[in-house]
């Protein structure tokens, strides 16, 4: 499967952010479906990134595993774009 614009930009970026571990969930990695495309830790908070294409919506699985993350306090962000991804890390370092 070819990896899609967005999450090329997405990981692309997640390089650049200093302090940042990430790592790339290729398909069901980990035998769970809906498991987000990157998983992150940075500044302490574990980070669940779902990548879509503009208009593209998460799967209910997908929905579903983001909600498990964030009961779990972690976050989870669908991003169809770089701008949400760099926001997400932006208030995550700043606290919020």
């Amino acid at each position: 499967m070819r990896e899609s614009a967005i999450r090329r930009k997405i990981r692309e970026h997640l390089k650049s952010v200093p302090g940042l571990w990430f790592c790339p969930v290729p398909g069901s990695r980990f035998g769970k479906r809906g498991v987000p495309d990157i998983i992150c830790c940075y500044y302490g908070k574990f980070l669940g990134i779902e990548a879509k294409a503009t208009g593209e919506e998460p799967s209910p699985l997908q929905r579903h595993e983001g909600h498990a993350i964030d009961i779990a306090g972690g976050i989870w962000v669908c991003a169809d774009n770089l701008d949400t991804v760099k926001q997400t890390l932006e208030d995550i370092k700043n606290g919020r």
